[in-house]
This record gives structure tokens, sequence and C-alpha cells, in this order.
């Protein structure tokens, strides 16, 4: 399913994200989903 491909990018990105600022873990899927690059996410 898409979702479940699109929910694996976005858990991988909130990761890369909570690292960053640990503060905004708790908001890391409207972050990912926010700040990720396109690019980034696909890989």
């Amino acid at each position: 399913m898409h979702t479940d491909v699109r929910l694996k990018k976005v858990e991988y990105c909130c990761s890369w994200v909570s690292e960053k600022v640990n503060k905004l873990a708790g908001m890391c899927e409207l972050l990912a989903a926010s700040w990720c690059h396109p690019e980034f996410v696909n890989r």
C-alpha cells in the first residue's frame, strides 16, 4: 500500500529531524511532511 511506504519514509525522515531537533519529535510526522525535501524522502 502506498500509505505504508509513505509512512516508512516519514518515519525515516522523522528520525533524522528528531536527531537534529529533539524537541520536535512529538510533531515529527507534520515536520517530515513539511520540512523533508521530496528527493530526500524518495530515497
